[in-house]
Formats: structure tokens, sequence, C-alpha cells
């Protein structure tokens, strides 16, 4: 979350909460800020797992590089 532009981290942090609460599946797309200054646009999807005590065990999922994408929309 370190990385994720100022404009994007209020979503994430939404998205973010609800995964560590409930299993569920998360999909959304976001900027981070690279230590030069640039931006590059991420695509995060992935799933929590929780116990049977309601405690994150678990959580997985893959990052995309997208920002030629959104350059070129």
């Amino acid at each position: 979350l370190a990385l994720l532009d100022e404009s994007d981290l209020q979503g994430a942090r939404k998205i973010l909460k609800i995964a560590w609460k409930q299993p569920t599946r998360f999909d959304f797309e976001h900027r981070i800020r690279l230590p030069h200054g640039r931006f590059k646009y991420i695509h995060t999807r992935g799933e929590s797992y929780l116990d049977e005590k309601g405690r994150l065990t678990k959580m997985r999922g893959t990052i995309q590089d997208i920002t030629l994408r959104k350059s070129s929309e």
C-alpha cells in the first residue's frame, strides 16, 4: 500500500478491509508511484481466506502492469 497513489489509496484500503474480514474475491485497478516519480497502472486480482474463527489466514492473487493498455485508452 505504500506505493499506491494518494487518490487510489482510500478505495484500495476499503476493498482490502472487506477482504480481511470475510472470505471474498477482489478485483481492482490502481496506480503506483515509482521512486523516480513516474506512475504505473496496476490491475490487482485475488481472494482472501479466513479460518473458522474468522481470522485471515491467507490472501493470494496476482498483480499485472496495465500501463500500456491504460495509455492507449
